[in-house]
């Protein structure tokens, strides 16, 4: 198979994914949303329902901002294989001389680093500003940084 054309079955792939995962966070946005005055009853059970209102509300804001962390996550990774990021990144550790293997794990580590430390600012802003807006927080700054030993 010729690179072209793996690139090119990746980007259909990639697209029909992404596409898919916004349908089904739209339909599930919009489930919620028309049944926000009809609880299950299960729910109507345990929770009153100020509070059911309340997490039918918390959904739907995390699910909106799931779409545009996991919509960044994405253009990111676009751009990552269209401009061939990750092969540069590869060729980082070539004048290492180090084994494959550890090098191929030191490929893998920073791959991960950098995703980790794109979604930093995403769980931040979702930890201080959406979990404290539904009155859920309950970790200030602090104790995030001192969460690990």
């Amino acid at each position: 198979m010729k690179a072209g054309l793996i690139l090119a079955l990746y980007i259909i792939f990639f697209i029909l994914k992404f596409v898919w995962e916004r349908l089904l966070t739209w339909l599930n946005i919009r489930y919620v949303h028309a049944h926000r005055n009809n609880p299950p009853k299960i729910a109507a059970a345990f929770m009153s329902p100020e509070n059911y209102a309340r997490s039918v509300d918390y959904t739907i804001v995390c699910s909106r901002f799931s779409l545009v962390s996991s919509t960044v996550t994405s253009v990111f990774i676009i751009i990552a294989v269209l401009s061939g990021l990750l092969g540069k990144i590869e060729l980082l550790f070539n004048p290492l001389r180090l084994a494959p293997s550890i090098q191929g794990i030191l490929y893998i580590y920073s791959i991960s680093l950098i995703f980790t430390l794109l979604s930093v600012p995403f769980y931040l802003y979702s930890q201080f500003v959406i979990e404290e807006r539904f009155d859920f927080n309950r970790m200030n700054p602090e104790a995030l940084f001192h969460r690990y030993p």
